[in-house]
């Protein structure tokens, strides 16, 4: 008779891997969006000599404050092609066979 951690681990863990799999993306893409959390911590600068500033923000700050919109424009691309990577790189390393219930 299995225990409870070797149910866990055995059955419960796989049959939901695919949904930890895509929570795991999104916790990711998550990270990569800090605009609200330090925008409201750190109002102008970005924290001690912008120490605090993200890819975001900077997009933020580029855009409106400066006025700068194609370098504002190229920072969210490359924001986007970091986030499509990390996703498209979570995925596949965390790939695993289909278990069938």
């Amino acid at each position: 008779m299995a225990n409870r951690i070797s149910i866990f681990f055995r059955v419960t863990i796989p049959l939901l891997w695919e949904t930890i799999q895509v929570a795991w993306v999104y916790l990711g893409i998550l990270a990569f969006d800090a605009f609200a959390l330090v925008m409201v911590m750190t109002i102008e600068q970005g924290g001690p000599d912008g120490a605090t500033t993200v890819l975001p923000v900077l997009v933020y700050k580029q855009g409106v404050r400066d006025g700068n919109f194609g370098y504002a424009s190229a920072l969210g691309v490359s924001r986007f092609l970091l986030t499509i990577t990390f996703a498209v790189l979570t995925l596949r390393l965390g790939r695993r066979e289909a278990v069938e219930h």
